[in-house]
């Protein structure tokens, strides 16, 4: 479920997101909705999407794409059409693996 409601937040409110992705991952034995009003996201807009069934048929369309890419993996972090190694990411040299 947790995969779904981000697909939908990362439409409706992509400016959010990696807020709210980094908001879970230190909480993830918590409510998503702590998360998700410390950043301004709708609790009601991003569940009505997920029980018409939008935000499923957003997450199938992105798994598509994934595998149009061929990612296979997760995460899998893309900056400017480059793969960039988690490794880097986590260890702070983002600026050396995208150069």
């Amino acid at each position: 479920m947790e995969d779904i409601r981000q697909v939908v937040i990362s439409r409706i409110y992509p400016e959010k997101l990696f807020d709210y992705l980094l908001c879970r991952a230190d909480r993830l034995k918590e409510s998503w909705v702590k998360c998700a009003r410390k950043y301004g996201i709708d609790i009601s807009r991003v569940n009505g999407l997920i029980e018409n069934g939008t935000g499923v048929k957003w997450f199938e369309e992105n798994i598509e794409h994934t595998k149009e890419m061929n990612i296979k993996a997760s995460p899998t972090l893309l900056l400017n059409g480059r793969r960039i190694s988690v490794r880097r990411v986590l260890s702070g040299s983002i600026k050396g693996a995208c150069e």
